[in-house]
């Protein structure tokens, strides 16, 4: 008995076909998922506040135009600003020039007393080319009560010690964009 073999284009289509399906059926899911899965700008900001403010609660009141602000840029940026609910400021900043001149991205919050801004507390939001930044928590607390007077700069933890300069250039920022804009 003599098989017959269907033509090479019926089989190439048929899988084409299969292989489309599959894409389109994946890329479904996958937009469903990602649209249950997104973490909006708000709740990325609130969970910042409730890493700082463990105890109290505060919350976001105003959003700051940063625009303006193009001091540091070499080494660092402000990428956004928030009045709380407390009077506090919590500034989203971007250190430079860290190791293989990776960033690292912190929110910081500030107070202004007497006309001072004083950093109350830095968390990590997240690095670039900084691999061990995130196993680092306690070091971020040697930032607090820190201000622009302040000699920043020996604030280093042993074997980061470029990393830990990004994390001087983004702390240094936030104060100086709290001194000069908002006029601590």
């Amino acid at each position: 008995m003599a098989t017959i073999k269907k033509p090479f284009w019926k089989s190439f289509v048929t899988s084409l076909i299969v292989m489309i399906s599959i894409i389109v059926v994946c890329g479904g899911v996958l937009a469903i998922v990602n649209d249950l899965c997104k973490v909006s700008d708000e709740e990325r900001i609130q969970r910042a506040i409730d890493k700082i403010y463990v105890d109290t609660d505060v919350s976001l009141e105003e959003t700051l135009d940063v625009s303006t602000y193009d001091k540091n840029q070499d080494i660092g940026e402000i990428k956004a600003c928030y009045v709380l609910s407390n009077g506090d400021y919590l500034v989203h900043v971007t250190g430079k020039k860290g190791y293989s001149n990776g960033s690292i991205t912190l929110y910081v919050s500030v107070s202004v007393d007497n006309s001072f801004a004083t950093v109350k507390k830095t968390v990590l939001d997240n690095y670039k080319g900084q691999t061990l930044m995130s196993k680092l928590t306690d070091f971020y607390d040697r930032f607090s009560g820190k201000t622009s007077s302040d000699d920043l700069t020996d604030i280093v933890e042993a074997g980061t010690t470029r990393s830990s300069q990004a994390v001087q250039n983004a702390v240094y920022c936030s104060i100086d964009y709290v001194n000069t804009v908002i006029g601590g």
